[in-house]
Order: C-alpha cells, then sequence, then structure tokens
C-alpha cells in the first residue's frame, strides 16, 4: 500500500513538473511588474497555521496556510486571516507526501510577503507564481531581493501606480 502512494507521488511530480501548460503559473522569467499586475491581491502577514490534506478522493495533497493580514498592499480583503492552498505537502500520519517542484513552503510564525490570485471557482487564494509569489520577511528585510521590506512595498506600490495610468 505504501510502494503504492509513493509511486503515486512520483507519477504526479512528473506530470507537475513537465506540464506543457505549467499549471502551477510559475515562470521564472516573469519580473516583478509582471508578479503585481497579475495578482489579484497582495498582503503582508504572519503565518498562523499550516494543514496538509488529501483531496479529490485522495487523489492528491494540498496544504492549506492560515495567515493573518497585517496589510493589503494590492487589492483589499475583510478577512482578518486568510486561507492559502498550496500544491503537495505531507501527512506525516501516513508517512506520505507529495512534493511540488517551485511550491513555496511555509512555516507557523513565520512574516511573509504574498502575491496570491483568487479562484472564484473554488471560493480559495494561491500563491501566484509558486515560490516566487512568497517573500519571507526577516527583521523588517526582504531578502530574496536584497532591500528592506518598506523598500521593496514601495516598489509594488509603484508598479500598481502605473498600471492603473
Amino acid at each position: 500500500m505504501r510502494k503504492n502512494r509513493i509511486t503515486y507521488a512520483l507519477i504526479l511530480l512528473f506530470i507537475l513538473f513537465l506540464d506543457p501548460f505549467d499549471i502551477s503559473g510559475i515562470n521564472k522569467k516573469n519580473t516583478l511588474e509582471e508578479r503585481v499586475k497579475s495578482s489579484d491581491l497582495i498582503i503582508v502577514g504572519e503565518v498562523q497555521d499550516t494543514e496538509s490534506k488529501w483531496v479529490n478522493n485522495r487523489a492528491t495533497i494540498y496544504t492549506y496556510v492560515t495567515v493573518s493580514v497585517e496589510e493589503c498592499i494590492k487589492g483589499t480583503t475583510p478577512l482578518k486571516n486568510i486561507v492559502i492552498r498550496c500544491y503537495g505537502g505531507a501527512i506525516k500520519e501516513e508517512d506520505v507526501a507529495i512534493l511540488v517542484p517551485d511550491s513555496p513552503s511555509f512555516g507557523k510564525g513565520q512574516k511573509v510577503l504574498l502575491m496570491l490570485r483568487f479562484f472564484p471557482d473554488t471560493g480559495e487564494y494561491g500563491v501566484l507564481h509558486g515560490k516566487y509569489g512568497k517573500y519571507t520577511i526577516i527583521k523588517n528585510y526582504i531578502r530574496a531581493e536584497g532591500i528592506s521590506k518598506d523598500e521593496f512595498i514601495k516598489k509594488i506600490k509603484n508598479i500598481i501606480l502605473k498600471e492603473k495610468h
């Protein structure tokens, strides 16, 4: 039984990795401007919880990440906590995991800036462009960009202003 789960997980990884339609929305060539423009919601917040679950009759695993919203940079939400769905995850009780290339990872207590897309068919949010739509904030600094959180937010707001004109 366990061998079958590992086989299914490897097949899924193979399909996702070679998918010509890029179902994950990941395109490493996208610029910050392209990522900002294609986001429905950009927030700063703190990860409160993560939970991985089987979905689609145990066909795949999604991880649901609860983030407390501290600031909306693009878009609005009345929610104080937002739940984000990510492909893949691990179900420890069953000793099974599905790892998806370039999918973002989250840890409880982590401060993040997220570029999100809303999926009206499910009513859920997902991180746009996989790990390229997630920025970890450490001591008010966005290491991936090499600048402070405030400078990065200013860059994003300038892109949004240009988009409106």
